[in-house]
């Protein structure tokens, strides 16, 4: 990783994803772009400009963004109102990083980790496309700062019946209950949490009563 810190404009920078049509294919794919802009965010960027570099990986002259999404959306945001106002526009510190895809889906999971934790759903997504980049469930834990059976836990999460997910996207289940689900076969998923949601009488489910 480069030490050398550049100064670019927000909207120069690439947000794969946000400002292209790549998904999961594409190792700097996160479904958090689309999450609404932090305003408070923008509002001390406006302040106290951007104090922590945004990592980006430079193609072709373009830097696109592996760490800092989140920051590099609220700084367009907050260039876009100062240039309304005809005030200087803030500027995003930058650094390059310089590895191949595994690498870059490490860091990028990595940073993003020790900064916020996700929900388990959006854990066991990325696990899983890390996994099929990287192929080795030992640097897939490295990187989420997990073990090896936590992460084969996530993966079992992840193929689960897409019932399984839409309950714990909308609370009837926990992320844990969700797990013991997934153990089943996939054919017995559904039936699985049928009954589980019935033992547990309108509330929400268990690990305990996904057994």
């Amino acid at each position: 990783m480069s030490r050398e810190i550049t100064y670019v404009k927000p909207h120069d920078l690439i947000i794969i994803g946000l400002d292209t049509e790549d998904r999961e294919e594409n190792p700097l794919y996160d479904e958090r772009v689309f999450q609404p802009v932090n305003e408070a965010l923008v509002k001390n960027i406006m302040v106290y400009g951007i104090q922590q570099p945004v990592l980006v990986r430079q193609e072709a002259s373009r830097y696109y963004v592996v760490d800092g999404r989140q920051r590099t959306r609220a700084a367009r945001r907050a260039a876009t109102l100062q240039d309304a106002a005809g005030e200087y526009q803030v500027k995003v510190p930058v650094r390059e990083v310089r590895a191949d895809d595994k690498r870059i889906a490490g860091i990028m999971v990595s940073t993003n980790e020790l900064r916020q934790d996700d929900e388990v759903l959006t854990k066991a997504t990325k696990a899983s496309r890390l996994l099929d980049l990287v192929g080795d469930i030992n640097e897939v834990a490295i990187a989420f700062g997990r073990t090896p059976q936590q992460i084969r836990n996530w993966l079992k999460l992840a193929e689960a019946d897409e019932g399984i997910h839409e309950a714990i996207k909308t609370g009837v289940i926990s992320a844990s209950a969700g797990i013991e689900l997934a153990r089943y076969p996939r054919e017995e998923q559904e039936e699985a949490l049928e009954r589980a949601v019935k033992a547990a009488g309108g509330k929400a489910v268990s690990e305990a009563d996904a057994r």
